[in-house]
C-alpha cells in the first residue's frame, strides 16, 4: 500500500476536536461489526442495538445530530466500555481513506478532519510517497502515476510563485479552467449542497471579493505559500488516479487548481474582514472545503462536470 510519509504520524485528538466526526455524519455499520453488536448480551447490548436502524444499518443521530455513542465529553462510549476493536469500519478508518487502483492500493488522510488537515499543512517538506514495492504492470496506470509525480513536483517548485505552479500543472495536464471569475465560482459553489453555515458565509463573501483584497492577501501570505503547495499536492494525490476509471486526467488536475484558488479567495475574505489570517484559520478553511466537497459525491460530480465542459 502506498502512503504519504506523514500518514503514520496522524493521531486523533478525540475530545479536543472542535468538529467531531461523530456529530452531523450518519455513520453506516458494516455487516461484520453489526453481527458483533447483535451478540453483545444484556442491557448494554440492548441499548446499543436500540441506537441502530435503517438499510444500510446506521447509528441514529440525536436531536443535536450527535452519534448516540458520543459522551458529553465528546468521547466514544464504545471505546470506553468495549474497546476500539468494537468500532465499525468507518469509525476505525476515518479520516483515513483507501483507493484501489490498477497495480497498487493507495491510502491517505482526508482533510475533512482538522487534525489531518493540520498535520498535512504543517509538514515541513514535500511529502514522500512510501511505496509497497509492488510492480505496476498496467502501462496506462504507470504512465498516469508518472504524470502525477510531475504534477506534484510542479506544485512544490520553489522557483515560481504558487499561481505559476498552478498554470504549469494545467499546462502539463493539457487543460485550462473555464473563464469564470472567483465571484462567479463562489456563486457556483453556493448552488451545491452545503452542510455548514460557516461555509455558506465564506462563499457569500467571496462573491463580493475585490482584486484589492486578493492582492493584499497575496502579500500577506508570501512567506506561507507552502500551505497552498501542500493543498495542491493533496488534491492531486487523492484525485488524479480517478482518471484510471474515467480517462479524464484534465478535469482532476483542474479540480486541484480550482480548489486551491478558491481556498486562497476564502483566505482573502477572512483577512479583509479580520485584518489577520492565522494558520488555524487556514486549517479550518481546508477542513470545511474538504468536508463540503470531497465527501459529497453529488458536489464532486457537479464540479467535475463544470470543469469537463471546458
Amino acid at each position: 500500500m502506498v502512503v504519504p510519509d506523514y500518514y503514520q504520524k496522524f493521531q486523533c485528538i478525540a475530545g479536543a476536536c472542535r468538529h467531531n466526526c461523530c456529530i452531523g455524519w450518519e455513520i453506516d455499520i458494516d455487516d461484520e461489526t453489526l453481527d458483533r453488536y447483535r451478540a453483545i448480551p444484556g442491557e448494554a447490548g440492548m441499548r446499543l442495538r436500540s441506537w441502530i436502524a435503517g438499510d444500510p444499518p446506521h447509528f441514529l443521530l440525536d436531536g443535536e445530530m450527535r452519534c448516540p455513542c458520543l459522551t458529553g465529553e465528546n468521547l466514544c462510549s464504545l471505546i470506553l466500555t468495549l474497546g476500539e476493536s468494537y468500532l465499525c469500519q468507518i469509525c476505525r478508518d476515518h479520516p483515513r481513506y483507501r483507493n484501489f487502483w490498477p497495480g497498487q492500493t493507495e491510502a491517505g488522510l482526508g482533510a475533512s478532519c482538522e487534525a489531518a488537515a493540520r498535520l498535512m499543512l504543517s509538514w515541513k517538506a514535500p511529502p514522500v510517497l512510501i511505496p509497497d514495492g509492488s510492480v505496476i504492470s498496467d502501462d496506462g496506470a504507470r504512465e498516469l502515476y508518472t504524470l502525477r509525480k510531475r504534477l506534484i513536483a510542479a506544485a512544490y517548485d520553489q522557483s515560481c510563485e504558487i499561481e505559476e505552479a498552478e498554470e504549469r500543472i494545467l499546462c502539463l495536464a493539457e487543460t485550462a479552467l473555464p473563464a469564470r471569475t472567483l465571484s462567479e465560482w463562489a456563486v457556483f459553489y453556493r448552488d451545491l449542497e452545503r452542510l455548514d453555515d460557516g461555509w455558506t458565509a465564506v462563499l457569500r463573501a467571496i462573491a463580493d471579493i475585490s482584486m484589492t483584497d486578493v492582492a493584499g492577501f497575496a502579500r500577506h501570505m508570501a512567506a506561507r505559500q507552502m500551505e497552498y503547495r501542500h493543498m495542491l499536492a493533496y488534491f492531486l494525490y487523492r484525485h488524479v488516479p480517478e482518471a484510471l476509471d474515467d480517462g479524464d486526467l484534465a478535469t482532476k488536475a483542474a479540480f486541484a487548481v480550482l480548489s486551491c484558488r478558491l481556498l486562497r479567495a476564502a483566505g482573502a475574505v477572512c483577512y479583509a474582514k479580520n485584518g489577520a489570517f492565522s494558520f488555524d484559520d487556514q486549517v479550518e478553511l481546508f477542513r470545511m472545503y474538504s468536508g463540503e466537497i470531497e465527501y459529497s459525491e453529488e458536489n464532486l460530480d457537479a464540479l467535475y462536470n463544470a470543469l469537463w465542459e471546458r
